[in-house]
């Protein structure tokens, strides 16, 4: 159900895209309706899944077509692109808030309390953290996104390569209230 639904928004998105990006038909020879297959195996259809779905957006285009687009569309995406990374970047720094405080409260007040709360409190600090990654991964995936398209962009002043060990809660100093 959730698979036909995410299909169908996708072949809206490809009569779209051919509207702003004539270039991505060459990409695509076979409309997403007919990616059938048939198994050697058996008689059943094997239908491309909409995951695995190529959707050609301006980054992973070749240069060359990239190249062919329009550059209000391309500067469109880089905006899109650049808000992306800065939300996902302010909200990886309220999770990592979160959970510190999370954290800071199961020291203070939960430990030693008994088994329920404080696997309670384990559960609230691990759903934190996933958190955390995902908004890590939306910052990569935007950035990454970023790089093709404008590889010398201002951007890189502010929104930097984020490596594992730099994804930390912010630590009080001593003295600070």
């Amino acid at each position: 159900e959730k698979e036909v639904a995410l299909r169908r928004k996708i072949t809206i998105w490809f009569s779209i895209q051919s509207i702003y990006m004539p270039c991505v038909g060459t990409l695509r020879p076979v409309p997403p309706q007919e990616d059938r297959t048939r198994d050697d195996d058996d008689d059943t259809l094997n239908v491309i899944s909409a995951v695995d779905m190529e959707l050609n957006l301006p980054e992973s285009l070749p240069t060359e077509l990239r190249a062919t687009l329009e550059a209000k569309l391309i500067t469109k995406y880089r905006r899109l692109r650049l808000a992306q990374a800065e939300d996902a970047m302010g909200t990886m720094k309220r999770h990592l808030r979160k959970g510190s405080t999370l954290f800071k409260h199961k020291q203070d007040h939960t430990a030693g309390t008994g088994v329920a709360a404080n696997t309670r409190m384990q559960t609230a600090i691990a759903r934190q953290d996933g958190k955390t990654k995902l908004d890590a991964d939306r910052y990569r995936a935007a950035r990454a996104a970023l790089s093709e398209l404008c590889p010398n962009g201002k951007w890189r002043t502010r929104l930097r390569d984020l490596a594992e060990k730099d994804i930390r809660p912010p630590v009080r100093k001593q003295g600070e209230s």
